[in-house]
C-alpha cells in the first residue's frame, strides 16, 4: 500500500511532470528535496536509472540554479562533476547529470575497497581539491556523501552548493562556521574565530580518507570526528601504515601545521601500486544500467 501511495504522490509532483514533458528523461523517483530543488533519478534514451535530474522552482530557485550553472560552467576539471544538459520549462529550471556511485554508498553497502584503490580515488579527491584552491574557492563540505565515482574508478566532487570564495584580488578571506552537522567538518570551523577555508578542506578530506579505509558510516547522533582523532589514527594504524602517516599529517589540530596538497601528493601512500578498477560485482551492475 505505502510503494502505491509514494508512486501516486511522484505521479502527481510538478517536477515530475516537467521532466516527463520534457521528454528527454523519464522520472523514475524523488532521490532529494531541498528547499527550491528537487534532486529526481531518471531514465534516458532506453537507459534505466542514468541521470538525476535537478529541478529547481521559484525565483529563490532560479537564482540556484544561475548559480550552479555558472559555477560548474567555470570549474572544469576531471575530478569534478560536470553538467550532462540543462532546461526551462515553465517557470522550472533544470540541470541534469549523470548517475554515478557515491562513495557514502559503497561504505553504508560495507563494500571493501580493492587494493590500490583507496589510493588511486583520494589522489583524484586531493587533485579536484587543489583545483577548487587554485580557483579561490574552498569546497567546505568535502565527505564520503559529496563524493562520485564512475564505472571506470574515477573520482568526482560534487555537493558544491556551499562553496566559498577564499581570496579576492587584494586579500585572502576568512571564513566561519561549518556546513550541515559538521560530522567531517575541522576543529576550528567549531570556533568563533575566523579560519581558512583551504586547511578546513584539508582536515575533512583526511577524514574522508578515515571512512574509506574502515567503511566508516557515522551516526546522524555521533559527534563530530574531530573529537576522536586519537582513535582515528590508532584504528588506521592497523590497517596501513603509509595511510597513517598521511593521516596523522592531514589532521592536526593546528591548521598552520598542516601542508599543501601537491605536498600531499608526494607522499608514499601514493607511490604503492594503484589499481583503480572497481570489484567485477560492480562492474556487472553498472554494465546493466548503460
Amino acid at each position: 500500500m505505502s510503494s502505491f501511495f509514494g508512486w501516486l504522490f511522484c505521479s502527481k509532483d510538478s517536477s515530475m511532470e516537467i521532466l516527463r514533458n520534457d521528454r528527454q528523461f523519464e522520472p523514475v523517483r524523488i532521490l532529494k528535496t531541498g528547499p527550491h530543488y528537487k534532486e529526481i533519478l531518471c531514465n534516458a534514451n532506453g537507459n534505466l536509472e542514468v541521470a538525476i535530474a535537478k529541478v529547481f522552482r521559484g525565483n529563490a530557485g532560479m537564482r540556484e540554479y544561475a548559480k550552479e550553472f555558472e559555477l560548474l560552467t567555470d570549474l572544469k576539471h576531471t575530478n569534478i562533476v560536470e553538467i550532462l544538459s540543462k532546461n526551462t520549462l515553465d517557470g522550472f529550471h533544470i540541470l541534469v547529470f549523470r548517475n554515478l556511485m557515491k562513495i557514502s554508498g559503497r561504505i553504508e553497502m560495507r563494500i571493501l575497497f580493492p587494493p590500490g584503490s583507496v589510493q588511486s580515488l583520494f589522489k583524484d579527491l586531493l587533485t579536484g581539491l587543489n583545483f577548487l584552491h587554485e580557483q579561490k574557492i574552498a569546497h567546505r563540505d568535502i565527505c564520503p556523501e559529496n563524493l562520485l565515482y564512475t564505472e571506470d574508478g574515477v573520482l568526482k566532487i560534487a555537493g558544491l552548493s556551499n562553496i566559498a570564495i577564499i581570496r579576492d584580488n587584494i586579500k585572502q578571506i576568512q571564513l566561519k562556521g561549518f556546513i550541515r552537522s559538521g560530522m567531517y567538518s575541522a576543529p576550528e570551523c567549531f570556533k568563533p574565530a575566523p579560519y581558512s577555508g583551504v586547511e578546513a578542506d584539508i582536515y575533512s578530506a583526511g577524514l574522508t580518507l578515515y571512512a574509506m579505509l574502515v567503511l566508516y558510516n557515522p551516526l546522524s547522533t555521533e559527534q563530530p570526528l574531530h573529537k576522536r582523532v586519537i582513535e582515528i589514527i590508532n584504528e588506521t594504524g592497523k590497517i596501513d601504515k603509509l595511510a597513517t602517516n598521511l593521516l596523522v599529517d592531514m589532521l592536526m589540530a593546528l591548521p598552520n601545521k598542516r601542508t599543501s596538497i601537491p605536498r600531499y601528493l608526494q607522499y608514499p601512500f601514493f607511490t604503492t601500486t594503484i589499481e583503480s578498477a572497481m570489484p567485477e560485482l560492480l562492474q556487472k551492475k553498472r554494465k546493466q544500467w548503460i
